[in-house]
Formats: C-alpha cells, structure tokens, sequence
C-alpha cells in the first residue's frame, strides 16, 4: 500500500508465503471504536456488531478469500428521519492476485462483466478494505421505517409528484361517464 491512501479502519493483509498449503481462518468482532470511525465514513448514525469471518488460502499466485461481513447500522428514515436498524450480511468471495498475473489474464479493466481479481501488492492481499467495501454496498440508501410511506404530503414537501392511487384509473372513467 502507498503511503498516500487513506488508514484503514480495519486492515488484513496476507501474503501467500505466509499461508503455505494451510487454510487460514478468521474470525474477528471489529471493536467499538472502529465501528464509531466506521459509521463517520460511511455517513450513518451508527455501525456495531460489525463481524469478519473469512476462510482464506492460496489460489494461483495470490490468495482467495471466502466468507461474511455482518453487523448492524442505525441510520435515519429517508421520510420520517426516525432511526432505522438494518442488520448487514455482505458475502465476501474474492481473489487476489499480483499485478503480472492480472495482465497476463489479457483482461480489460474496464469490462464490468468480467470477473477481474482484486490487485495484490507486493506487501501482500488488503483483504480487510475489500470486506468493509462489501459491507458499506450493503447498507440502504434511502431506509425507510416500517410503515412510513411516501404519501402525497412528503411528496409536495419534497417537490416531487405525488404517487399515482391504484385507483386513480378508475376516477377517470367515473368522471368520462
């Protein structure tokens, strides 16, 4: 890793050399505080219980990473800005792999449907950032309360068309006859 990028607030980093022929396993609870730094980058009220268990061994010239990010996030309603808890679970199924192997692969980067490994340096796999990256995918962007709804009130308030009644359909055809 550069010494420009941003600390991470979980980091793993595995070299293959450092596994052999062995599986290695984790299975770690992030602590308070970097859950407390968790929840500033990812702009919600609040992350804890956040869990890393990963089965992790060699592929090919760099590592594969199998298992689960879950925790819970406390984040406001996107109508009614009351707390909403949403429990995680963020499957993880990556591969690392030195920059050679990648371009030997003759693969373009910016083919989104190609199945592209994840870039290990020579320090080794970052598999800790690409676990909190799968984690923050999995938060909700506009959360909602149980049974808040957008009714036409919200709607005005936030400019938007109010949502068409199921029935609106038929108070057409009943003003037409």
């Amino acid at each position: 890793m550069s010494d420009t990028s941003p600390e991470l607030e979980f980091s793993l980093i595995l070299h293959p050399s450092a596994l052999g022929d062995q599986e290695h396993h984790v299975d770690t609870v992030l602590a308070d505080d970097v859950c407390v730094r968790l929840a500033k980058r990812f702009g919600v009220s609040e992350v804890s219980r956040v869990r890393v268990q990963l089965a992790i061994r060699r592929e090919g010239q760099g590592l594969r990473a199998v298992g689960a990010v879950t925790g819970s996030v406390i984040q406001p309603c996107a109508l009614s800005l009351e707390p909403v808890t949403t429990e995680i679970y963020a499957a993880i199924d990556h591969s690392f792999q030195p920059e050679s192997y990648i371009q030997s692969l003759g693969l373009d980067p910016d083919d989104l449907e190609a199945d592209i490994p994840e870039l290990m340096s020579a320090d080794g796999a970052e598999i800790g950032g690409v676990c909190l990256e799968e984690f923050a995918l999995e938060i909700p962007l506009y959360p909602r309360a149980d049974g808040v709804a957008l009714t036409s009130d919200h709607a005005a308030e936030l400019g938007l068309e109010a949502p068409a009644s199921p029935f609106a359909v038929l108070e057409t055809l009943k003003k037409n006859s």
